[in-house]
């Protein structure tokens, strides 16, 4: 063997390995979240100065109504650890729908991971916030509250 071809299968058998184990670890998803147990469905509370009109867990494809509002889950997308070359885990995210019941008119939708957002909706609807407490993506589930 010559110096080039020695050279060349070095870069390849460490090239192989890189490629190896960047693909082994980024293969395992998150550890998923457990299904609540109770939740409040379409009903208005305060809570620590936020008024809320719903908490649901709504499976990828399903819709929930209050007669007014109506929420479907358009997509779950699962996260990936941090591993390899990514410093930065890929949170898991979810595809939310929102349309008027009256006459099916979408109002908004929206994707976006776990944690508190605004809605930009039509203002008629009275929904401006959205807290994502879980995806569980694996089970096919989300869980969250409107406000």
């Amino acid at each position: 063997m010559n110096k080039y071809s020695s050279a060349r299968y070095v870069n390849f058998l460490v090239g192989s390995i890189l490629l190896l184990f960047n693909a082994a670890c980024c293969n395992h998803p998150q550890t998923p979240t457990t299904h609540p147990e109770t939740v409040r469905g379409w009903q208005t509370w305060n809570e620590r100065g936020v008024s809320l009109i719903g908490e649901l867990v709504l499976r990828k494809g399903e819709a929930s109504d209050n007669g007014h509002i109506a929420v479907k889950v358009m997509d779950l997308r699962e996260g990936r650890a941090a591993c390899g070359f990514r410093r930065e885990p890929i949170e898991p995210d979810v595809t939310l729908l929102f349309y008027k019941v009256s006459d099916s008119t979408i109002t908004c939708t929206i994707t976006t991971g776990t944690g508190g957002r605004l809605l930009d909706c039509d203002e008629r609807l009275e929904l401006n916030t959205l807290g994502v407490l879980a995806i569980n993506a694996a089970e096919g589930w989300v869980y969250f509250r409107l406000g």
